[in-house]
């Protein structure tokens, strides 16, 4: 039987692709909208079709209904945002078979009620879209010692201005590479286990 342990660890390895390119607050918030178009797109057709796929293979429909969706919104980031999607393209294409996002669109063929599953839905959406875009912003600044560089790759010259200098002269670098990723998950979640153990001892005594 799965356990608790097992379902975290689920989750954690559906973060995974997704923190290598989300370098920067903005590549976070462009995987963040692909991933709101994509879980958005889906629920809503999933909603509507979803009595008429009870005995079809649900995993391989719903893989064929996100994917749709993504390949939709990777390529209008290639027309509107072609500085961004030379970054993010190839993690963004892999939204469609996240762990954690294609688990709660399977709610959505499933016997629970539309509403409820298509909230359920939304809200990991939204919950995980924030995530990639603070996550992005905390490697950029401790790792290029910058904010909000490179926003005008989604609004135009005019959001150049956005930038933000940190302390650039004192950046760890390593946090921007692939291995940073996860290392900075890794003192996150320590982080979080720390303010946890505390919360509990404090509720105990």
């Amino acid at each position: 039987m799965p356990t608790r342990n097992d379902d975290r660890a689920w989750v954690l390895l559906g973060f995974c692709p997704m923190l290598v390119p989300a370098t920067s607050a903005v590549s976070g918030l462009g995987l963040a909208l692909t991933t709101c178009v994509v879980m958005l797109g889906s629920v809503a057709t999933l909603s509507v079709v979803r009595g008429a796929i009870t005995k079809a293979p649900r995993s391989i429909i719903v893989l064929l209904v996100a994917g749709g969706f993504c390949a939709c919104a990777v390529s209008v980031m290639r027309a509107f945002a072609f500085g961004l999607w030379e970054h993010v393209a190839l993690y963004a294409q892999i939204i469609a078979v996240n762990r954690l996002l294609h688990t709660h669109l399977l709610r959505m063929v499933s016997p629970l009620p539309a509403l409820r599953a298509a909230a359920d839905a939304i809200v990991s959406a939204l919950m995980f879209a924030g995530l990639l875009v603070v996550f992005g912003a905390i490697r950029e600044g401790f790792g290029r010692g910058t904010l909000f560089a490179g926003m005008e790759l989604l609004f135009g010259e005019g959001a150049a201005a956005w930038r933000v200098e940190l302390a650039p002269d004192h950046a760890l670098a390593l946090l921007v590479t692939p291995a940073g990723a996860f290392l900075c998950a890794g003192v996150l979640l320590a982080c979080h286990r720390a303010v946890t153990a505390r919360r509990r001892t404090s509720h105990a005594s």
